[in-house]
């Protein structure tokens, strides 16, 4: 009778082990899955910048031209000085934005560590649970 108890516990501890399992396994393609979806928005957030920076460049050298015809045309050059600052502002939120995605990126890495940490300790566990039922089917 013991042992038919220690037998249907085991089972049960199987059970609930593979059912662990199933759900680290599902966590572990969830966190890769944001994994990927963080190195997308880093991706777009370098491209987004390098094009900000391109056009940081453009206006600078809008600007020094538009310095050296101040005297033939001041309104082209109050043009120029405002598309650089709409150009620096558009730098610092890439900048900003490229800060997020690598924060993003760590965290995902985290959350992917110890979605692997979870799955090694549920395997263990299963493999726990296997070794108990077997002794347990010796047992009887």
């Amino acid at each position: 009778m013991t042992s038919q108890h220690t037998l249907m516990t085991s089972q049960h501890t199987l059970m609930t082990s593979q059912h662990t399992l199933m759900t680290s396994q599902h966590t572990l393609m969830t966190s890769q899955h944001t994994l990927m979806t963080s190195q997308h928005t880093l991706v777009t957030s370098q491209h987004t910048l390098m094009i900000s920076q391109h056009t940081l460049m453009t206006s600078q050298h809008t600007l020094m031209t538009s310095q050296h015809t101040l005297m033939i045309s001041q309104h082209t050059l109050m043009t120029s000085q405002h598309t650089l600052m709409t150009s620096h502002h558009t730098l610092m939120t890439s900048q900003h934005t490229l800060m997020t995605s690598q924060h993003t990126l760590m965290t995902s890495q985290h959350t992917l560590m110890t979605s692997q940490h979870t799955l090694m300790t549920s395997q263990l566990t299963l493999v726990t649970s296997q070794h108990t039922l077997m002794t347990s089917q010796r047992v009887l």
